[in-house]
């Protein structure tokens, strides 16, 4: 299965999980849905790079991400890059509590997660129709 595929699949799984307000998981699903297309994109857009990454051991998200909006930066687009970079670090951060933290998330949290979804969902639509 395509990195694109699981992309969508985690945005279908958020909304339905936000209806049924299990904004926990839902959070969880909203962040991979990003992760996985920024993956994919790497991969495609960006294959020497995705394979260098590879070779390191124990690369973090947060590495992934900062390579992922630099190369944008750099040969795409500068400001929408460094929004998503923004963006992406928020919603890893809400993700993160909602894996490991000892508590549920907000709807008002799950509503950012959302917001920030959607922002980066757009720029890439925008910039690079996918």
């Amino acid at each position: 299965m395509s990195l694109l595929k699981k992309s969508k699949e985690n945005n279908v799984a958020f909304l339905l999980l936000k209806e049924r307000e299990y904004y926990t998981p839902a959070v969880h699903c909203c962040y991979y849905s990003c992760f996985q297309k920024i993956i994919s994109i790497l991969k495609e857009y960006y294959p020497k790079e995705f394979e260098e990454m590879n070779k390191q051991r124990n690369i973090s998200h947060s590495q992934q991400i900062s390579l992922f909006t630099n190369n944008y930066i750099r040969t795409i687009e500068k400001n929408n890059g460094t929004k998503i970079h923004r963006f992406m670090t928020q919603l890893r951060d809400l993700r993160k509590k909602a894996d490991y933290e000892d508590e549920l998330i907000s709807k008002e949290q799950m509503e950012k997660a959302e917001s920030y979804s959607k922002q980066i969902h757009k720029f890439i639509a925008k910039d690079l129709d996918i």
